[in-house]
């Protein structure tokens, strides 16, 4: 760049960044910094559990995110009516699928868990798989709601650092969506990260 430090210090004072701001340090000195504050979810190992608690009845959730080169995405999650938490036992994605292979995974799901509702992001081409799962296949789907997109994120965040949202031990794969999705410069969800599973 040419005029490199002055070009440096008049972005750090645009943002209001100090030396030791940590987009600063990664984004413009090139290391490793931990920043909660970049993310977009407030998950830590905390929310992290290996059994549920005994005795209770649970009322299951089903979510479908739809994707081809993206995932297609299923994961459940599950509450009881005597405590404000909610436990995620179950997320998985697939990269190709077909709605006759969607179909046949989702019944699979459905038999295991006995969901009390099955919901679908409708969106784009959604709408139109989502007609087929339950014309053609029978299965009983509902639209996701899609608005506020970023209260629904904070209403999580709240819940991850209330320890009232928990994630079982196993999930590997959304529990790195959750760590390693960032915000871009505006506080979105970076586009050019995967978030198939926190979908």
């Amino acid at each position: 760049l040419p005029n490199a430090r002055e070009f440096i210090e008049r972005r750090k004072r645009d943002n209001g960044w100090t030396d030791d701001n940590p987009t600063y340090r990664r984004e413009w000195l090139g290391e490793w910094v931990e920043d909660p504050d970049a993310l977009v979810y407030k998950y830590t190992e905390k929310n992290d559990y290996d059994d549920l608690p005994e005795g209770y009845d649970w009322t299951r959730i089903l979510a479908v995110d739809y994707g081809f080169n993206d995932q297609t995405t299923f994961g459940i999650c599950q509450y009881n009516r005597h405590m404000p938490d909610v436990w995620v036992p179950h997320a998985e994605g697939h990269s190709g699928w077909t709605p006759t292979i969607i179909a046949g995974r989702l019944k699979q799901i459905i038999e295991t868990y006995r969901p009390a509702k099955i919901i679908a992001d409708t969106g784009a081409l959604g709408k139109m798989i989502t007609e087929e799962m339950i014309r053609h296949y029978g299965i009983p789907m509902h639209a996701a709601e899609k608005k506020e997109k970023k209260t629904w994120i904070s209403f999580m965040n709240g819940a991850f650092q209330d320890n009232t949202l928990h994630i079982h031990r196993s999930l590997t794969d959304l529990k790195s969506q959750l760590r390693g999705l960032a915000k871009d410069d505006k506080g979105n969800e970076d586009p050019r990260l995967p978030n198939d599973l926190t979908d």
